[in-house]
């Protein structure tokens, strides 16, 4: 048995739901070094597997698809099969804040016979317009603080995804 929460797992006054699963049973994990989805926590009560999501929509869907979907997969008997992905080329730099893993949305365009990623312009976990008018992801490694044009990432496409 699932169950899966969107909102309320962060720290603040009104995030309730990882004082009362460590009330009430086992918190497995906490808190993910991952941008968007930093507050992701995963517990169990009695039989049932708590899932709790972040409540920014662009978070909600990109944990879901990269790893919830997976580890239900894992729970419910099947196999943990991350989605695939592809090699993509970056057309753009940038300096990256954070010491997290990103999931960086972008847009897919193919010049000369080789895939080139856009960075879209508003990437806030709020913003679902990221979702809506880009193709995939790319995903940049946690070591990495610094973008430049040229550099390879793997890219997940929204339909490998969703």
């Amino acid at each position: 048995m699932f169950a899966i929460l969107a909102g309320g797992a962060s720290v603040g006054d009104e995030d309730h739901l990882i004082k009362v699963l460590s009330e009430l049973g086992k918190i497995y994990f906490w808190r993910a070094a991952i941008k968007p989805g930093r507050p992701i926590a995963v517990g169990k009560i009695n039989k049932c597997y708590i899932i709790c999501l972040p409540g920014n929509p662009v978070s909600v869907q990109l944990l879901y698809a990269m790893l919830i979907k997976p580890l239900i997969e894992k729970l419910s008997g099947g196999n943990f099969k991350l989605p695939s992905s592809s090699k993509i080329t970056a057309n753009f730099s940038m300096k990256k804040k954070t010491k997290r893993m990103e999931w960086l949305r972008v847009n897919k365009e193919n010049i000369k016979n080789k895939n080139i990623a856009n960075k879209f312009p508003k990437q806030g976990s709020g913003m679902i317009s990221s979702i809506s008018y880009s193709d995939g992801i790319i995903e940049i490694d946690e070591n990495v603080s610094q973008v430049n044009k040229g550099d390879i990432f793997d890219f997940y496409s929204y339909e490998s995804l969703f």
